[in-house]
């Protein structure tokens, strides 16, 4: 599983035992870092525990130690579609299996079955078939009728997402597209990213392996990495805003604000949300910020 260890950084469990030789008593979570933030590479006292790069490895207390559960249940996604590792993000292939199952619940709203096995025994199949091809269910005493024209009006929505306007006000270079078509590929992380925020030439990413990657637009180079050992994201980076004065705010799942200063050397906590934050705005022209929360 993935953790967060308390006053370090993230990493992955390797190692949970306890009666150990030479420590004190009690349980002990062998923890393998993502960075260099570690005391060992897995070796305590000469005996070996697990296996790591040097100054990967920690062993810690069980109430040290926090289990990153949306991480964990990316990978265990991920697992379940093949190998992550050079592939694209699967977020889409799991919205799929989200709409499918919304689709499912929205027949058996209109066949009136209350029991979603009975799909299966032939009597109801039916169900499964779209709006357009099903004859209106008959209404039920108690149930909630969705007639033709609710069907129409949800098709007629469906279909408004698929047709995409330009606004007059916008230049001509964006309906002929990017002066590069092939565009520039930065690798900055093995991880997805979530967030971006744009300020003159400099662009700000936020990503699901905690950290925050500042690049240079016109050099597409990385310039600058937030996240210290002292300044972290103990989970996903959900978003990022520039301030008037070039500082970068950044919100995560872990429920923090990160205020970064101009290099990304050291951030100040804003503690306050007790969930994960959403969203942050900062405005453009005075140094004030608003975010908000789950």
């Amino acid at each position: 599983d993935r953790v967060a260890v308390e006053g370090s950084g993230c990493g992955a469990v390797a190692f949970i035992g306890e009666g150990l030789e030479d420590l004190p008593s009690g349980t002990w979570v062998g923890v393998v870092y993502d960075e260099p933030l570690g005391k060992n590479d897995g070796t305590v006292k000469g005996k070996r525990y697990f296996k790591c790069k040097p100054n990967h490895g920690h062993l810690v207390r069980p109430d040290k130690i926090r289990v990153l559960f949306a991480e964990n249940a990316m990978a265990a996604a991920a697992r379940g579609h093949g190998p992550s590792v050079g592939h694209a993000a699967r977020s889409h292939q799991l919205n799929q299996v989200y709409m499918d199952n919304f689709e499912t619940a929205y027949a058996l709203l209109q066949e009136g079955i209350s029991d979603p096995s009975a799909l299966h025994d032939g009597r109801h199949r039916a169900a499964l078939q779209p709006a357009a091809k099903r004859a209106p269910a008959p209404a039920a005493a108690g149930r909630l009728e969705v007639g033709a024209s609710s069907c129409a009006l949800v098709d007629g929505l469906t279909r408004q997402l698929d047709v995409v306007s330009i606004n007059a006000a916008v230049g001509a270079s964006w309906a002929t597209g990017p002066i590069d078509p092939a565009g520039t590929l930065i690798d900055l992380s093995h991880r997805p990213n979530t967030c971006v925020s744009v300020r003159g030439n400099e662009a700000v990413i936020g990503s699901t392996d905690h950290a925050l990657y500042a690049i240079d637009i016109a050099k597409a180079k990385k310039t600058r990495t937030l996240y210290t050992k002292a300044c972290v994201h103990t989970e996903w980076v959900t978003c990022v805003t520039h301030l008037c004065d070039g500082r970068v705010l950044s919100g995560g799942m872990d429920g923090k604000l990160c205020l970064w200063n101009a290099s990304g050397a050291r951030c100040t906590d804003l503690s306050g949300h007790t969930a994960s934050v959403s969203a942050c705005r900062a405005d453009a022209a005075n140094p004030l910020a608003v975010s908000a929360s789950y």
